[in-house]
Parts: C-alpha cells; sequence; structure tokens
C-alpha cells in the first residue's frame, strides 16, 4: 500500500511540475505580449505628443487670426469705401477661425481617445501579469505541500 502511495505523489509531484513548465511557457509568452503592448503605449504617446504640438500651433494660429480679424474690423469702420471688400474678407476670416476651431477640437478628442486606449491597454497588461503570478504562487504550494507528504511517508517507512 505505502509503495502505490509514494508512486501516486511522485506521479501528482510529476503532473504538478509539468504544468508548472506550462505556466512558465505562458508567462513567456505573456511577457512577449507586455513588451509589445508596452511598445505600442509608446507609440501612441508618442502621436499624442505630436497631437498636443499640432493644438498648440493651431490655437496660435487662431489667436493670429484673431488678431487680423480685430484689425479688419477697426478698417472696416475706418473705410467706408472699402467696406465691401473688407466684409467679404471678415467672413472669410472668420470662416478659417471656424475651421481651425473645429480643426483644433477634433484633434483634442483624439488625444482624449489615445489617453483611454492607453490606459485600457496598461490596465489589462497587469491584470494579466497579476493573474499569472498568483497561478504560480498556488502551483508552487502544492507541489511544497505534496513533496513534504512525500518525505513524511518516506520517514514513516524508515521508522516502521
Amino acid at each position: 500500500g505505502r509503495g502505490g502511495a509514494q508512486a501516486h505523489l511522485r506521479s501528482k509531484i510529476e503532473e504538478l511540475e509539468k504544468e508548472a513548465a506550462r505556466e512558465q511557457s505562458r508567462l513567456r509568452q505573456v511577457e512577449g505580449e507586455l513588451r509589445c503592448q508596452k511598445a505600442h503605449v509608446k507609440d501612441m504617446e508618442l502621436k499624442q505628443g505630436s497631437a498636443e504640438s499640432s493644438i498648440s500651433s493651431l490655437k496660435l494660429e487662431i489667436e493670429q487670426l484673431q488678431e487680423s480679424l480685430q484689425n479688419v474690423r477697426s478698417q472696416a469702420l475706418q473705410q467706408a469705401k472699402e467696406k465691401d471688400d473688407l466684409v467679404a474678407q471678415l467672413q472669410l476670416t472668420r470662416l478659417r477661425v471656424k475651421q481651425m476651431e473645429s480643426a483644433a477640437e477634433e484633434l483634442e478628442v483624439q488625444k482624449l481617445g489615445l489617453s483611454r486606449e492607453r490606459d485600457d491597454v496598461a490596465a489589462t497588461l497587469h491584470r494579466k501579469v497579476t493573474e499569472f503570478h498568483q497561478r504560480f504562487a498556488s502551483l508552487g504550494d502544492a507541489q511544497q505541500a505534496l513533496s513534504m507528504q512525500l518525505r513524511q511517508r518516506s520517514k514513516q517507512d524508515e521508522a516502521e
């Protein structure tokens, strides 16, 4: 009976060792995915940075256009005989300002989307890695417990 119990414990330990090896290779695979995802996050951060600098230059351009809009308004008051031409110029400038503002809003929305995507990816990766570490810890505990039982049985056999 005891030899059979020991053989059973040994095969249980071998099973655990095989499972640990499988989990080890899964962990390596997840670590590879993690490296890819980190590169993806870096790429998104670069895109976000370039979106931010585009937004800044658009805001600057909008300010310049608004100044030019002010100038055009004062000229329109001073020069009544050129009024029609200036009104047309004013409308074009207003249109351009609106276009710039909507382009800036669009970039702002893209920037938010990139931030959210980056945060989601980071959270998912953190969760995966944590799960794998927990799995490994519990496999190690089970293997230790079985090894201890095997040692106790061996001691009992020697005692008898």
